[in-house]
């Protein structure tokens, strides 16, 4: 996974990035549930 290897990066090279590191990770993963909620809307509307 590509993110968490950033965060991870992030945190241990520049301390001051933690809190930007781990926006950009929540944002990934925000980012990530709302594509599967989309397709999983989009799987129920094809199946109905």
């Amino acid at each position: 996974m590509d993110l968490a290897l950033e965060l991870i990066q992030a945190t241990r090279y520049d301390p001051q990035l933690n809190n930007f590191a781990l926006f950009k990770f929540e944002m990934g993963l925000a980012i990530k549930n709302s594509q599967a909620e989309v397709a999983y809307r989009a799987n129920q509307f094809c199946l109905t």
